[in-house]
């Protein structure tokens, strides 16, 4: 197996308070909303709602993410799952 090496994101301060990305021409959160943009990125794009509900508890479910960031996803999840 061939591994590549990770390439750092590249971040940009719009307006000194907003992060974003050059390459994917995108803000990293919404200012607005930022619960309802996580619930519809991860919470929705994910299916996890669709997957909880055909879920063997008898296995574990897990999610990783690989940076924690604000915690929004965790929190996130932790509301939907409630």
């Amino acid at each position: 197996m061939i591994y590549k090496p990770i390439t750092p994101a590249q971040l940009v301060w719009h307006n000194s308070d907003q992060p974003y990305s050059p390459q994917f021409e995108d803000i990293y959160f919404s200012k607005e909303n930022a619960f309802a943009e996580t619930d519809y990125v991860f919470i929705q794009q994910n299916q996890l709602i669709k997957r909880w509900q055909q879920w063997n508890i008898s296995k574990p479910f897990v999610i990783l993410e690989t940076g924690f960031g604000t915690g929004l996803n965790f929190l996130a999840t932790w509301v939907s799952y409630s």
